[in-house]
């Protein structure tokens, strides 16, 4: 009797440790998720205070980073599964023969017209266009703004778009053109290939953002003074992880003042917004 009591306590340890474990699980992930955002906005803050400690610096051998061919690197850590996606995506914006694109977005304060490059990033500027066309943009908030550094933004107002972009990521590629203020760029983390859909918009010449990787898509050609008056009141607060989870229902009730994407769209070049 004695041995089975034992044996039945020890089934049920055993059990409860399972539990235990699975119910641990989400908790984990979320903690590991959270862990690679903080190692991304830890980067950018490291290059941040880099060009303040370096103002007035010759920039020359920062800029000579923005030819440096990757296209050797190891892409340790990418979701292979995804390349056909941006494969496609690329080819289908070869087959329009554009050198160039706008991208205009419609935001709470006024309107910010983009132009695109292909030729400087087209894995990016394929997967920026086919995020666009998803509406990831569309009531997107910008949910991080560092005066003199970056505006944020790319997190879908809708967790569920936001949760299944997240798995798309695209390789890195060479950085063409520098950091410069006015230019975009996507955000990524610390692991390699880690590019989804956030982007930033340069507020300051970040060419220092050029050795870490950060390739540049494109360039702020009108409403460059709607970008520099993006709400900056609420600065880094607003936490990566919870708008996935939450999407703008957790902005706007703990950040009711921020400035949104009203509508994300792509234009031909010389072509009228009625068109």
């Amino acid at each position: 009797m004695k041995r089975n009591l034992t044996t039945f306590g020890i089934v049920l340890a055993v059990l409860a440790g399972i539990m235990l474990i699975n119910g641990l699980e989400p908790e984990r992930k979320t903690r590991e998720r959270l862990e690679e955002e903080q190692k991304a906005a830890a980067q950018l803050e490291m290059a941040e205070q880099a060009e303040l400690d370096h103002a007035g610096h010759d920039h020359d051998d920062d800029d000579d980073h923005a030819g440096h061919d990757h296209a050797n690197d190891d892409h340790a850590g990418h979701d292979h599964a995804n390349d056909d996606v941006s494969a496609s995506n690329t080819d289908a914006l070869d087959a329009t023969g554009l050198e160039k694109f706008l991208v205009e977005l419609d935001c709470t304060n006024g309107k910010i017209v983009m132009e695109i490059y292909p030729e400087w990033s087209p894995l990016g500027v394929a997967q920026f266009v086919a995020a666009i066309e998803d509406g990831v943009y569309d009531e997107a908030g910008f949910f991080r703004v560092v005066p003199g550094f970056v505006v944020q933004f790319g997190l879908s107002g809708d967790p569920e778009k936001s949760m299944m972009w997240e798995s798309r990521t695209i390789q890195d590629e060479p950085v063409i053109t520098s950091n410069a203020r006015g230019t975009i760029t996507f955000a990524k983390s610390g692991a390699p290939n880690s590019r989804t859909t956030q982007m930033f918009i340069n507020l300051g010449n970040n060419t220092r953002l050029d050795g870490m990787g950060f390739s540049v898509i494109g360039k702020v050609i009108e409403g460059m003074d709607v970008v520099d008056a993006i709400n900056a009141e609420y600065g880094e607060q607003p936490q990566q992880n919870m708008v996935t989870t939450r999407g703008n229902a957790y902005l706007k009730e703990f950040f009711p003042n921020l400035d949104y994407i009203n509508k994300a769209t792509v234009r031909v070049v010389g072509e009228s917004e009625d068109e």
